[in-house]
Parts: C-alpha cells; structure tokens; sequence
C-alpha cells in the first residue's frame, strides 16, 4: 500500500505536505477539491496511517494532523459562503482526527478552534455540534468550556454578531446593561436584559469549570473578567490580577488591560484607567481599540490637547485593511492564544 502511494501522484497528499512549507496556497487549494477527492485522499492516508502504526508502539502521525488542521483551514475559506459548504471539510478534519492516536492535546484545540469559526460567523447549531462531538471524546477539556460559555454568550446576543455588537464597554461603564427581571424576548426591554444576565451567570460557570481544570488558561480568566464586567462584579481585578498580566502573552494582556481599565472607569478611578489603557496600548501599538481607549482616558483626565494628538494617531492605524484589532478578534470569540498558533505550528511540524 505504501509503496503504491510512493509511486502514484496522490494530489490530496501533495498538498497536505505543501501545507507544511506553504501553507495559504495550500490550503486555497485544498478547499477548491471536490467532496469525492477529499473522501478518497482522507480514506487513503487514514488507511496508510494504520498501517505503518500497526506494528509499532510509537509512529509519526504528522501527516494526519497537517491534513486535519489543512481542512480547517481550508474550511475558513469557504464559510463564508454557508457552513454547508464547509461541512465536507468539517468532517474530512474530525475523520482524520479519530484515527491519531495520543494527539488528545491537538484534538480538543482543533475542535475549540473549529467551533469558535463557526459561532464567529454566526453559526451556533453548527458549533454545538462540533462542541459536542469534542466532549463524547474529552469531556473535562477546558478549551471545550470556553466554547461551552461563548455558545451561552452568543445565546444571549452578546457575541461579535449578535442584536448588541458594539463595544459594550461604555454601557458597562454606565451600568446600563441589565436588571434581573425576566421575561421577554424584546432586544430593547429591561426584562429581556435579565435574561441576558441569567444566561451571562451561565457563561460563567462554564469559564470557572475551564480554570478548575487549567487555571492558568488565559482564554477562560479573560472571558470571565468579560462577564463579570458586564454583569457589574467587582471581581473583574481578581480575573484579570497582576499574576495573569505577568505571564500573559501580549493580546490577552491587551484584552485584560481594556477590561480594566472599564472596571476603573466605571468605579471613576480615571488616573487608574488611563494607566491600563496606557499599558494595552503598549502591549500592542497597533491597535486602534486600545489607541482610542488612551485618548478616552486623557480626557477624563483634563488633557484634552493630548486626547486630541492621541485620536489623530488612532485614526492612522485603521488604515491596514488586513489587520485585525485584538480586541475585535476577543469579541467575536476567536482570540485564544493557547488555541490558533500552537495548532498551526504543530500541524506544520517537519
């Protein structure tokens, strides 16, 4: 069998090795084959994988994981259009997926990271179902939690895509969000505002189930401090405490500043803001959210001429169309930094 495939062009695994060295042309591609080709590439290297793993306790799986996170890949280029249209790679990923073995760390990132791009375009049944198949296999994932709490979050219109998608930052501010009444499903009403608040409680528990598990995993303690802001908890600063910042990499630290600084603001402490502001700028100058956050606060501290300088450099970074805001990336749901890089790098591994 292998020797068949070593002599005979097999265009499916040609590109999962092209992934490895190059991986966007790859992965266009790969989302341009019909779903017969990808069936027989997946059921060939699944086959082949087991046979060169049948004999031996420990063996390279590389292959299977290039092509599962290549379908991932090439699943985000077809989204877009509807998730029935990347369904064929969805599932080609989860095939491959099943016939690895000892790669539990990659699974469950794959599922969270596949999961977190279909509720990022707004497809929350297609989600629960990738999140539940992740579960039957690795119930107590930590990732799968976080996703378990943005599906919640998305439920209850608050995600990138949702009835409320601004910032929210200036409502939680001016507590405006939510009361505890429940009741109605109007977007516009106090009671449909208190079963938003139930379902953010919900959220909640799914992001400390995560940090029982991990609890340095920035994804859940940063999406937490975000309920806890919105709901009104003062325990945002333990969340997101000095520690966290410490050992965070630069977008979660940025993430957490802006929370922050919120928390700061809202509790009117506006030096206290300006200075978290200050320091998500820092953790990433090229972020427009965190540029227009400075300004902001230099404001509400009296210096307005240097608000205005401030908000004339914010209006230069918007100017790279292929960039996107950190803080736009942790709205919609798809910033994790334990999730997307690791996952690349290992799929791409020699």
């Amino acid at each position: 069998m292998v020797g068949l495939s070593a002599q005979t062009p097999d265009p499916y695994l040609q590109l999962v090795r092209m992934y490895r060295t190059d991986p966007s042309p790859a992965a266009v591609s790969m989302s341009r084959l019909p779903p017969k080709v990808i069936d027989e590439g997946v059921r060939r290297l699944v086959e082949e994988s087991a046979f060169r793993c049948a004999s031996v306790a420990h063996c390279s799986q590389h292959d299977l994981l290039a092509a599962a996170m290549l379908h991932a890949d090439a699943a985000e280029q077809l989204i877009g259009g509807g998730a029935n249209h990347a369904e064929p790679h969805l599932y080609a990923g989860r095939r491959l997926l099943r016939a690895t073995r000892g790669a539990t760390t990659f699974a469950v990132r794959w599922y969270a990271f596949v999961a977190r791009l279909l509720l990022a375009h707004g497809y929350h049944d297609a989600a629960k179902v990738i999140v539940g198949e992740g579960r039957t296999r690795y119930n107590e994932a930590p990732e799968l939690f976080v996703v378990l709490g943005l599906i919640t979050e998305w439920r209850a219109g608050l995600s990138g895509v949702g009835w409320f998608a601004g910032d929210l930052r200036g409502a939680a501010i001016r507590n405006e969000l939510f009361d505890q009444s429940l009741g109605s499903t109007d977007p516009g009403s106090s009671t449909y505002r208190g079963s938003v608040f139930s379902d953010l409680e919900k959220a909640a528990v799914d992001y400390r189930r995560a940090l029982a598990a991990e609890p340095t995993h920035a994804a859940a303690r940063i999406r937490l401090a975000w309920v806890h802001l919105l709901a009104g908890d003062a325990r945002v600063w333990e969340d997101v405490s000095a520690e966290f910042l410490d050992t965070a990499d630069a977008q979660p630290r940025l993430v957490a500043r802006l929370i922050r600084g919120t928390v700061a603001e809202r509790e009117r402490k506006f030096d206290v803001a300006l200075t978290e502001y200050r320091e998500a700028w820092h953790a990433d100058a090229g972020s427009q959210t965190a540029c227009l956050a400075v300004s902001g606060g230099q404001a509400l501290n009296g210096d307005f001429a240097g608000a205005d300088t401030t908000a004339a450099e914010c209006l230069a970074l918007g100017n790279d169309a292929d960039r996107i805001d950190p803080w736009t990336l942790f709205r919609m749901g798809l910033m994790d930094s334990t999730t997307t890089r690791w996952l690349h790098d290992e799929a791409r591994h020699p």
